[in-house]
């Protein structure tokens, strides 16, 4: 009997644990399960599925929310509405150990347990949760270089062309901003790393790349020497930076915008891996966007990895302007990264700048060439301003790209353009046309014009070339130096509509390319023209009249506009408006005077012709 229950309670104690290790499997084959659908979810970057894999706890996180329908993305209504939707998700998950909640994009940063990543990847709310990585910094003649000096010599309205009133964002390390050079040029910033107001620099990466930026000293002198800096201090003193920190630091600028007129964002920083093509739906989508709704450039290193098929990231990202690096011989600085989406280069080589105990060193990469960029923007904003233009960030970014030297990697045999200070700064403006009056007709002369000038002092860029290009031929065009302008001329032989170009270009500012279309209608022996506002004394006859300006006929004080009917106190006589043609109706061939007629408003761009008729036919018009 004793033997039968102690049998029994083996075999149940057997049982209980086949049982066990069957629900134990079956937890982990469901815990398999889990991770493999969390690392499928294009909500969940799979690096937070990797950290967890390797025992972590809890993992650091960006979240990116949907962002709410507001125009103004800085606006007390939209910074609200992200508040209430950020806190409504945070609140759902207690354990979430939040460290930032941004205010210019929807999202905030933390360490997130693996049970609550597996809610959160199904919150309506959520537009991605992405793994905080730890970026890193990348570590006299490159001012001239790229014709920076030639700029601050510049004057326009009074002020030089130096950056003043224009400020850049610098995310680093902070800045030594008690070093002489940069005296008075440091005006506001934070500290994302012990999260406090001291930003000053524990490492030296953040001081050298401002003062490429923005140095005063009379030998180091920075690209743009008269710009504020704004120092974000969101890398450590080993120069390790926590993506929010970076990220953060792009939310204190945009939102700090208006207050310190922030127009550009410097961040020569990155990642160790480099990407091929452009990293999209990333947790920068949201922070780019709005630092462009509040026209800020943003910019960054392309990484000192030696890559020719990459550049790191936060450089890859849509929109923001990756930078490269070139040596001091204008050649491709052979660590710098590059592929087909590298937007510009700058020098980057043995470049001196501003350093801890109030001294000057040289440092080399693409950290030192991001700077250089920066600068530029700087002096574009600020000439574009004093010109009363509102020019955009992406305008920034193609004019330096459009106007840059050509410089090809051998890696990879792809050309990229460094960046031109003197070309991309100064304005111009290409007006092209035809000076017929008063419009192009056949078998006459007719001289095609360019009007090429500098938009900084509105002056004629005379030291420049401008060709002109036809369907059926190509030539240059001649200065003209009593009317400051380009001119060819040419004639035709048949009406129609014909295309042309017009290219000017000068070793000192952009290439301006228009085309344009001329109509030419028939030419007319009997086509007599009219000056400007004098009295035409026109007799019946055959014959065909051309107006270009005001037209006086003399006969009974009328003033016609273009459009309207008028019926003439003679009743033979009857002046019929159509559109910007007028037809003169006489009954008879008699000799007869029009007095004071006027027919006003009209410049060179209106053509009317002045057609006599005689019994209803009209006579060799």
């Amino acid at each position: 009997m004793i033997r039968h229950k102690t049998a029994n309670k083996v075999m149940i104690f057997l049982a209980v644990m086949l049982m066990i290790f069957c629900i134990g499997g079956w937890l982990t084959g469901l815990a398999t399960l889990g991770d493999d659908a969390m690392r499928e979810d294009p909500k969940v970057d799979s690096r937070i599925v990797d950290a967890f894999e390797d025992k972590d706890e809890k993992v650091e996180v960006i979240v990116m929310l949907k962002e709410p329908e507001e125009r103004d993305v800085t606006s007390a209504t939209a910074i609200s509405s992200r508040k209430s939707i950020q806190s409504s998700v945070i609140n759902s998950y207690p354990d979430f150990e939040v460290k930032y909640r941004y205010n210019s994009f929807n999202g905030f940063s933390g360490r997130i347990s693996k049970n609550d990543l597996n809610k959160l990847r199904f919150n309506s709310d959520v537009d991605g949760i992405y793994y905080n990585e730890v970026l890193h910094i990348f570590l006299d003649e490159s001012v001239p270089l790229i014709n920076a000096d030639y700029i601050h010599e510049t004057q326009f309205k009074n002020n030089n062309l130096k950056g003043k009133n224009q400020t850049i964002c610098v995310i680093d390390t902070g800045v030594d901003y008690t070093h002489p050079a940069l005296s008075g040029r440091v005006i506001s910033g934070w500290n994302y790393v012990n999260n406090d107001s001291n930003y000053m620099d524990d490492e030296g990466h953040g001081t050298h790349v401002a003062g490429i930026m923005a140095s005063n000293d009379t030998t180091y002198t920075g690209v743009a020497p008269e710009a504020n800096i704004v120092a974000i201090k969101a890398c450590n003193s080993a120069g390790g930076c926590r993506t929010d920190n970076v990220i953060k630091g792009v939310d204190w600028c945009i939102s700090n915008s208006s207050k310190y007129n922030i127009s550009v964002i410097s961040m020569s920083l990155g990642s160790e891996k480099t990407y091929s093509s452009e990293c999209g739906d990333s947790e920068w989508n949201n922070a780019v966007n709005n630092a462009l709704a509040k026209n800020i450039l943003i910019l960054a290193a392309s990484g000192n990895n030696g890559a020719s098929n990459g550049i790191t990231w936060p450089a890859c990202v849509p929109n923001i302007t990756s930078v490269g690096a070139t040596t001091n011989s204008d050649e491709i600085f052979i660590n710098t990264n590059t592929d087909e989406i590298l937007d510009l280069l700058a020098p980057g080589e043995n470049i001196k700048s501003t350093v801890f105990n109030n001294q000057f060193d040289s440092n080399t990469g693409t950290s030192m060439a991001t700077p250089h960029v920066a600068g530029v923007a700087a002096l574009i904003y600020q000439d574009a301003k004093l010109a009363g233009i509102n020019i955009t960030s992406q305008e920034v970014r193609d004019r330096m790209k459009n106007t840059g030297k050509n410089i090809t990697d051998p890696a990879n045999n792809l050309t990229f353009p460094r960046v031109d200070a003197k070309k991309a700064v100064l304005l111009s403006k290409l007006e092209t046309g035809d000076l017929s009056t008063p419009y192009p007709r056949t078998n006459y002369n007719i001289t095609f014009y360019a009007n090429y000038t500098n938009k900084t002092n509105n002056s004629v860029i005379s030291n420049s070339n401008c060709t002109i290009a036809f369907n059926d031929l190509s030539a240059n065009m001649t200065y003209n130096i009593s009317e400051k302008i380009y001119t060819y001329s040419r004639n035709y032989n048949n009406t129609g509509f014909y295309d042309y170009n017009i290219t000017c270009n000068s070793s000192d500012f952009e290439t301006l390319i228009e085309s344009k279309t001329i109509e030419v209608v028939q030419g007319s022996d009997n086509c007599t023209y009219a000056g400007s506002n004098r009295t035409w004394y026109v007799t019946v006859e055959n014959g065909s009249f051309c107006i270009g300006e005001n037209l006086i006929l003399n006969q009974s004080n009328i003033s016609i506009e273009p459009g309207a009917e008028f019926v003439l106190n003679d009743s033979n006589l009857t002046l019929v408006g159509a559109s910007t043609t007028y037809h003169i109706n006489v009954s008879s061939t008699s000799t007869f005077n029009l007095k004071n007629v006027v027919i006003s408003g009209l410049d060179q761009s209106n053509r009317i012709d002045v057609k006599l008729y005689g019994k209803g036919n009209i006579l060799n018009a």
